[in-house]
């Protein structure tokens, strides 16, 4: 009996790791903005569906091609598109052991999401403490690499 109970045992922590491994913020990750504008919450879709079109094409265009590559070595690199061409900026990455919340510091800010895996290749990154004003707090990111 206890070989069996063993066994299970070991078979839940094997499953945990390669779901951990599987579902790996190393890589490089792009905003679905399309993606994560369709699934905003009651009080966020209120908010953005009152905000003038010009404002909205404004939030895509800072949202839409953005990319992050999270490197091994803690760096995030965040690359976003600008009106004449691209911006890069860099920061230091550090995710919980239980892969459900990630820290990103960059320009003398962190900001703190839990992650939502959908698969190995779509997370959501929900803003902990999103601001009195914020209107998209749930990015939806797809993987690249």
């Amino acid at each position: 009996m206890k070989t069996i109970v063993m066994i299970l045992t070991l078979c839940g922590l094997f499953d945990r790791e390669s779901f951990a491994q599987q579902n790996n913020i190393v890589g490089t990750w792009a905003i679905d903005i399309s993606e994560s504008v369709a699934n905003l919450s009651m009080k966020e879709k209120n908010a953005y569906s009152g905000l003038p079109d010009k404002t909205k094409q404004t939030i895509g265009r800072l949202f839409d091609g953005r990319v992050f590559r999270f490197d091994t070595n803690g760096e995030v690199l965040i690359k976003y598109p600008t009106s004449s061409n691209s911006k890069t900026v860099t920061g230091e990455w550090l995710l919980n052991q239980n892969n459900e919340q990630l820290s990103i510091k960059a320009l003398q800010a962190t900001i703190d999401y839990r992650l939502h895996w959908m698969n190995a290749d779509t997370v959501i990154l929900e803003v902990i403490k999103p601001g009195d004003n914020s209107i998209i707090n749930s990015l939806y990111l797809r993987r690249q690499n």
